[in-house]
């Protein structure tokens, strides 16, 4: 080879050699900035107000209002759905604003945790971020939001800082409207404690937060819609057929929800298909259902102490908490 040809030959190779290093460098730095690199969002966005309307047993609305007769006191916990039997004692909480009630349930070989909530104002079901920060890649264990919020009950969300895109309104403020495309479902508490299953290429969040939304998560797919099994109707995730730890959130009525956790992944619990996630929702009689963020993501808190079985970030089943962006709480 002469001369020139192999100081030609070096030259390629260099250049091929940084080439490939500035690709590596690259790539390292785009999934760090997505997947790692805590970046906080700011503070709630500008967006339309709203007034709900005046209530219709007001003295302003009726000059004579209806009398109410005293309700009769509900027994409280609730009964478990037909043919369903609780596994443990009820975790029960009773005060003027509040009832919770969390029971557990083993059917489709896994292990299933029901909190059961009526609330007074849809302000008592809340939310928070990991750090109280709104933004990407900000996390913390559900326990310890769990702990800093001080509630009775807590389950992950749908873990918003893992995506860019996707409605996020939380407690009453909008944080982000970039939509994540034409066909994702999103599930909204509304400012009078109802829910809907809603499409963000058919509203945008200005449009739901000027008619009173509250909540909004962005993951789904919807599994119960109007009272009817949905699942299936839409292109579902690769994991949607398969066994696997789930959280979904529900409405029976207004004012009053389910949060649900299932175990999966374990020797004790194999964990529900969404199909089958849907079939057990159904038998409590929600009126709209919808799929949370999973997998090892999957948690509940009675106080700050975890009471399911999270297997975190692995398919071991040791079992341990996944740093989240998000609960649901009361």
């Amino acid at each position: 080879m002469s001369e020139t040809a192999a100081s030609t030959d070096r030259i390629r190779r260099r250049f091929a050699w940084s080439f490939a290093l500035v690709i590596t460098l690259f790539t390292a730095f785009v999934l760090l900035e997505a997947f790692v690199i805590p970046r906080a969002g700011g503070g709630a966005l500008e967006a339309p107000t709203f007034t709900p309307p005046p209530s219709t047993s007001s003295p302003e609305a009726s000059a004579t209002p209806t009398p109410t007769p005293t309700p009769t006191p509900e027994p409280w916990p609730p009964a478990p759905p037909l043919g369903m039997q609780r596994t443990s004692p009820v975790r029960s909480y009773v005060d003027k604003t509040r009832k919770i009630a969390v029971s557990t349930y083993h059917i489709f070989d896994s292990d299933v945790y029901v909190a059961d909530i009526k609330v007074s104002d849809v302000s008592e079901l809340k939310t928070a971020f990991a750090q109280g920060t709104y933004g990407r890649n900000i996390t913390q264990k559900l326990s310890t939001m769990a702990a800093d919020v001080g509630s009775i009950v807590a389950i992950n969300g749908d873990y918003y800082g893992a995506r860019s895109s996707g409605y996020v309104i939380r407690n009453g403020q909008l944080f982000r409207e970039r939509s994540a495309g034409s066909g994702q479902e999103d599930m909204v508490i509304w400012w009078d404690g109802h829910s809907s299953i809603v499409n963000e290429g058919e509203q945008s969040a200005a449009d739901l937060m000027a008619n009173g939304a509250v909540q909004t998560w962005s993951f789904g797919p919807a599994l119960i819609k109007d009272g009817v099994v949905v699942v299936g109707n839409s292109s579902l995730p690769y994991h949607a057929n398969t066994p696997n730890p789930r959280t979904a959130i529900a409405e029976v009525e207004p004012l009053h929800y389910l949060l649900v956790v299932v175990d999966g992944r374990t020797s004790a619990s194999a964990g529900l298909t969404l199909q089958r996630l849907a079939d057990l929702l159904a038998k409590f009689g929600v009126r709209n259902a919808y799929n949370l963020d999973g997998g090892g993501t999957t948690a509940m808190c009675w106080g700050d102490k975890v009471i399911n079985r999270p297997v975190g970030d692995g398919a071991t089943g040791n079992v341990q908490e996944r740093w989240i962006s998000d609960i649901i709480y009361a």
